[in-house]
């Protein structure tokens, strides 16, 4: 059996270091694919991402802001529009987004805001920002959003099918 050299090992521990270096980045495998989606636009009209095409399956998904469920904060009232059992509280100021596969939580995406400075609170790589016109939830038949950056974070602004 061959030892390895100085020169195989440091290549193999500089790989080992970069793998669990990523596996601890701030991203998820939303924000890449959005993110992604976003890098890859080659138009000069706007950017859009059908999350259809996300890396996990999904039917249905909520967003709960302070725009969207502004009155769902407790477990119960989560549960009761979710219509599944959810065991976490939230506060006004929170982002939480839920995605559903056959009635059972596959994703779910979580910021806490800081509701005393909110300039200081951490933000998310990639937000939505809905109107009123927005559905209660996202379906596979109505995920295009389009896409903007700006200052380093994305923003995903519902594309009604009109």
């Amino acid at each position: 059996m061959k030892f390895f050299n100085f020169k195989n090992l440091l290549i193999v521990s500089l790989f080992l270091l970069n793998l669990i270096s990523c596996k601890n980045s701030s991203t998820n495998e939303f924000d890449e694919f959005v993110i992604n989606s976003f890098n890859h636009c080659h138009t000069t009209k706007e950017c859009t991402v059908n999350l259809t095409n996300l890396p996990f399956r999904w039917d249905r998904f909520y967003i709960f802001s302070e725009n969207h469920y502004p009155e769902a904060l407790t477990k119960e009232e989560i549960s009761s529009i979710l219509g599944i059992k959810y065991n976490k509280n939230i506060s006004l100021n929170d982002r939480l987004i839920v995605f559903l596969l056959n009635g059972e939580i596959v994703y779910e995406i979580f910021a806490n805001y800081n509701s005393e400075n909110l300039i200081d609170s951490n933000r998310l790589l990639v937000d939505f920002y809905l109107d009123k016109k927005a559905p209660p939830f996202f379906e596979r038949n109505n995920a295009e959003f389009i896409i903007k950056k700006t200052d380093g974070y994305y923003a995903l602004y519902w594309r009604s099918n009109k």
